[in-house]
């Protein structure tokens, strides 16, 4: 109940909310939105167990079937896999939520830490393949400058006059500017310092 009204909390407007097929969603999810929300649970179907070496794996999701529960939500968008694929990220980056291993956190407080450093990580600083930077710089969250980060060095296009930003220099070894580089070199240098 409180994970849905912190989630209610932090929207603004009318959203559409999917679930699995969890019961204890459905009075947490009326208790937090009322009606104000296009709810639907997604209820998959499950088929035997496996046995021997493989009976850590997943059973075979076998089906699935869509439910509405309250409002108006589009079919189309009735997905639990962004959620999924969240969990799966944090499980692959983060040793602490993987299971059968002994790095998990005895306090609570030192797994909340873990957590928030993760994300901090995940939404600040990893370069994402489809994005081409990080969530935060793509959402205008983050500026690309800031005193004493790595990235003090880089300027904005606006701030560049003398080239308007549409090249990059790399540095040398003796730390001096080298010549401007092209893209497809650019990968295989790891002192790069890029103007915008």
């Amino acid at each position: 109940m409180i994970f849905m009204d912190d989630l209610a909390s932090r929207l603004a407007g009318r959203v559409q909310l999917t679930s699995d097929g969890h019961k204890a969603y459905l009075e947490a999810v009326e208790g937090a939105f009322g009606g104000d929300v296009d709810y639907a649970m997604l209820i998959k179907a499950y088929g035997p167990a496996p046995e021997g070496e493989r009976r850590y794996s997943p059973a075979e999701c076998i089906g699935a079937q869509k439910a509405r529960i309250e409002g108006n939500p589009d079919p189309a968008h009735i997905s639990t896999s962004f959620a999924e694929r969240n969990n799966l990220n944090i499980r692959m980056h983060s040793r602490r939520k993987t299971r059968l291993i002994n790095a998990f956190s005895k306090k609570f407080d030192n797994h909340a830490h873990a957590m928030a450093l993760h994300f901090l990580y995940y939404n600040f600083v990893r370069v994402h393949k489809t994005l081409r930077t990080s969530p935060a710089m793509a959402a205008g969250v983050e500026r690309p400058t800031g005193a004493g980060s790595r990235r003090s060095h880089r300027r904005s296009r606006r701030d560049c006059e003398h080239c308007h930003g549409d090249h990059v220099a790399r540095a040398s070894p003796t730390g001096r500017a080298g010549r401007p580089s092209s893209p497809s070199n650019v990968a295989d240098n790891r002192s790069v310092v890029t103007y915008r």
